[in-house]
């Protein structure tokens, strides 16, 4: 996939500024490949049912406690 000079600029000025400030928050960049494979292999789930369920948990154990 080439890029067009936009494309490139447009991962220069917002994508990887907010890529950085997500990881910088605490969230883990995945690769293209390791999403595809959180996903099972299907493209078309959007939610990484691994990960939301781990949060999902996590959110109502803090509101117990």
């Amino acid at each position: 996939m080439n890029l067009s000079p936009s494309d490139w600029l447009e991962n220069i000025i917002s994508q990887l500024p907010a890529l950085t400030l997500l990881q910088n928050m605490g969230y883990e960049y995945l690769t293209p490949k390791e999403a595809l494979a959180k996903r099972g292999g299907k493209r078309s789930r959007i939610v990484l049912e691994e990960i939301f369920t781990a949060q999902r948990h996590f959110v109502a154990r803090d509101r117990i406690n």
